[in-house]
């Protein structure tokens, strides 16, 4: 209480001091409040005994004046311009000269005027108001003076000040007791601090009592600080590393409380769902993901409080983007439900949501199921033809020649289909390795007329057949840096169908130019066409636009358009087409000028 007495002996202080100025200013202006009543009566009963000794012009005291007069205790005084007293009402000896009086200058000079002060005549304070007797000239005449005694304010209100005094000692008390009491609470609430600042303390670091209670807790609280801001730094600390590991993450991670509102996103969550920096924290999750699934997730990591694992597909864009969501509850150490369900941890107050895209992943491995499916099914057929025939031809007497030379002819050809799949499948493969492991390519600066001339050479003996004609537009200055062997392959590949699939005695053109440093190399044929849902597909394996029609004798292996696709992607280049059905198809094989040797 040692503080706190001090502090109340302030209070008293100062209640004291407001308790005296109020009552000063109270009596003050109590004083103001009575001279200013007798002021006014004064004014006005003077207004109205000028007005009615005017009324004739004469100003001469009636008898009924003079009894007024009497009775009511004011004194009346005529006054006349050299300041000679010419009648009072109460005194009637010969008086001194009033010229020098206050109220009759202002009234001689044309004004109403007025005074307080001690009667000397009279021994006794008066109030005075003074009018000016106007003469026929409009010019003062002489002075109307009314005066009445006025008893000293202490005298006329010691009643009433009595009374107020003992207020203002009760008002001064019950703040004395008011302060005692706030100064009290406000020590035993000290006190009750100071305790607890003890118990936070240290075994080893016990502060020393003291009589001010202040000093004493500002010593706890400064060894308190000193003991936590080695914490609060290393708290801060893990909490920044925290958030650089979870920004540096490649996958989505987004944090919700126990209601699903988001609680911490991290940059790759906030670039999947759109998210606002600042505005993610303000959403549900459901307002954030826009994902029911994603929210049931959650609800079932809190209700069961162990992780939870599953697989979604957001279809924001076109192709659709599938991930693998783990949703993990967050716990609170000392929660009725850690030792059951959070391993001694505490009971889940959020969830935790991490999305890895494996939309590549499950596209490989769809593309992979696919691929053993389409080479089962490319292979099944020749295979069956060329081991049925074998088994005639075992069977069979060997007296018909031309009967064994058509089976021969059948199983040569299916030999060489299966061959030719073979062919394309390593080739691919060996591209596919080559890509993915970024195996650098040897790439030399190659006319490009050549390379055209040498894939045209390579498809006229089938062209030939057909009577088709392949024209070449390519300037002979053009160059550029390529790996010349995948450049042909992927010319041949496309020349190849455009031979097939073109009627005969067709034009073929096959074309290269270069615009904004960029080779384009064009195949252009009037044949069948593809219709234009077929085209976002035709670059993919073993994809056919007619699988029944192109089992025919032009049918291929149905991996040169993918061949030609991973040639670009090697060149860092890209594959486009035009068509539609009927009218031919437009291929265009365009590739960077000056690439670098490592493809």
């Amino acid at each position: 209480m040692g503080a706190f007495k001090k502090h109340l002996a302030a209070w008293a202080a100062v209640i004291c001091a407001l308790s005296a100025l109020i009552a000063a200013s109270a009596l003050f202006a109590m004083r103001s409040a009575h001279y200013a009543a007798y002021e006014e009566r004064l004014h006005s009963t003077a207004r109205a005994l000028f007005a009615l000794s005017a009324a004739d012009k004469t100003f001469s005291v009636h008898e009924s004046l003079e009894a007024f007069l009497d009775q009511s205790g004011y004194r009346l005084t005529l006054i006349g311009l050299d300041g000679e007293v010419i009648w009072d009402s109460r005194i009637k000896d010969r008086l001194v000269n009033h010229i020098d009086r206050e109220e009759i200058q202002t009234a001689l000079n044309g004004s109403e005027g007025s005074a307080r002060r001690f009667s000397l005549s009279a021994k006794a304070r008066y109030l005075y108001y003074a009018l000016p007797v106007p003469g026929e000239d409009g010019k003062p005449a002489g002075v109307f003076r009314l005066s009445r005694e006025t008893p000293p304010f202490f005298v006329s209100a010691r009643r009433n000040i009595l009374l107020f005094a003992a207020a203002v000692l009760a008002l001064a008390a019950a703040a004395l007791t008011a302060a005692a009491v706030f100064c009290r609470e406000q020590a035993g609430q000290f006190a009750r601090l100071v305790r607890l600042a003890h118990d936070a303390l240290p075994s080893r670091c016990m502060c020393a009592p003291c009589k001010n209670e202040m000093l004493e807790l500002e010593g706890a609280l400064k060894i308190i600080g000193a003991e936590l801001t080695p914490r609060l730094n290393d708290s801060l600390e893990r909490e920044k590393n925290l958030k650089a590991i979870i920004d540096g993450m490649t996958e989505a991670v987004i944090a919700a409380d126990k209601d699903l509102r988001v609680i911490l996103t991290n940059p790759p969550a906030r670039a999947l769902f759109c998210l606002d920096e600042h505005k993610a924290e303000t959403l549900s999750l459901l307002e954030a993901a826009r994902s029911t699934v994603l929210e049931e997730a959650a609800k079932k990591t809190l209700a069961d409080g162990a992780p939870f694992e599953t697989e979604i597909t957001f279809h924001a864009h076109k192709a659709g983007q599938r991930f693998c969501v783990l949703c993990s509850p967050l716990f609170a150490r000392g929660g009725e439900q850690g030792g059951e369900r959070g391993g001694g941890q505490g009971a889940a107050f959020g969830v935790t949501l991490v999305l890895r895209d494996v939309t590549r992943v499950s596209r490989l491995e769809q593309i992979r199921k696919d691929f053993v499916a389409n080479v089962s099914h490319e292979l099944r057929t020749p295979i069956q033809l060329v081991k049925g025939f074998s088994e005639t031809l075992l069977d069979s007497p060997l007296d018909e020649p031309e009967q064994a030379r058509k089976f021969l002819k059948i199983i040569s050809k299916n030999a060489d289909t299966m061959e030719n799949l073979t062919n394309d499948l390593l080739t691919l493969a060996r591209l596919e390795n080559a890509d993915s492991q970024a195996l650098p390519f040897e790439t030399e600066r190659c006319r490009i007329a050549q390379l055209l001339d040498e894939a045209v050479f390579s498809v006229e003996p089938p062209a030939q057949k057909k009577r088709i004609r392949i024209a070449i537009d390519c300037p002979p200055e053009l160059c550029a840096r390529v790996h010349a062997p995948l450049v042909v392959q992927a010319l041949v590949n496309l020349l190849d169908n455009a031979v097939k699939y073109s009627p005969e005695c067709a034009l073929i053109t096959a074309r290269a130019f270069a615009c904004t440093r960029e080779l384009t190399l064009e195949v252009r044929d009037t044949g069948i066409g593809i219709p234009s849902s077929h085209l976002e597909r035709i670059f993919e394996r073993f994809y056919r636009v007619d699988k029944a029609r192109n089992r025919g004798k032009e049918a291929g292996t149905g991996l040169g358009l993918a061949i030609v696709r991973h040639i670009a992607l090697m060149h860092k280049g890209s594959v486009e087409v035009e068509s539609h059905a009927g009218e031919g198809s437009v291929f265009r094989l365009k590739l960077p000028l000056e690439s670098e040797g490592a493809l």
